[in-house]
């Protein structure tokens, strides 16, 4: 009687018989590792997306003040008015000197007396008033050559050139506007007023245009 050889692998239990070594076990495990990783790749990406604070927003620029904010609030009077015979504005010139109050005045602002001529819309008179912000007054002396009578005046603001505000000690009282360290850009705003009347860009006119009163000094 000859001796049993050991069993076919086929009769082994929990394997089944296909012939050749079964080798997709080791394959799928190794696939479902690759695949369980880049999902925990992915979800870790989505974390860190999520979490990532906000970018921040930009500021949005400024715009700069315009006419009407800057005027805003402002309030100018009158209270002095006069003219008189000038002999410096020629030929046969007068002056109108002016006098008044002013309040919520924009630091880039002062304050411009106008005179008008009868009959006349262009060529104005006008100066740059010496203002005193502390204690809100303003006065101004306004050249008018060839005058044609009756004269009428007005008052406003206007853009001021140059270094309008400076830097008071503690205690001490504020000195009028102080001049524009650039000459000649006063000049051009100047001309550019004296051409275009209240109708020049910043130009504000603030007062209504009255008689000048005729009075002697």
């Amino acid at each position: 009687m000859s001796a049993e050889g050991p069993p076919d692998p086929a009769d082994e239990p929990g394997i089944p018989h296909t012939g050749r070594p079964v080798h997709w076990l080791a394959g799928s495990h190794r696939w479902q590792s690759l695949i369980a990783a880049l999902v925990a790749a992915g979800a870790a990406v989505v974390v860190a997306i999520i979490s990532r604070p906000p970018a921040p927003t930009p500021p949005t620029p400024t715009a700069p003040p315009t006419v009407a904010d800057a005027t805003a609030g402002t309030r100018v009077t009158t209270l002095i008015a006069r003219q008189y015979a000038d002999p410096s504005a020629t030929p046969a010139g007068v002056a109108v000197y002016f006098e008044g109050t002013v309040s919520g005045l924009d630091p880039r602002w002062t304050v411009v007396a106008f005179v008008r001529r009868a009959n006349e819309r262009s060529g104005w008179p006008v100066a740059f008033a010496e203002v005193d912000r502390h204690r809100g007054t303003w006065k101004a002396t306004v050249q008018v050559p060839r005058p044609r009578l009756p004269l009428e005046m007005a008052a406003g603001v206007a853009p001021y050139p140059g270094d309008r505000v400076q830097a008071t000690p503690e205690g001490a009282t504020p000195s009028a506007s102080p001049h524009p360290t650039d000459p000649a850009t006063l000049q051009g705003l100047l001309e550019e007023i004296r051409r275009d009347g209240p109708e020049a860009h910043g130009v504000e006119i603030l007062t209504p245009f009255r008689p000048v009163p005729t009075a002697t000094p």
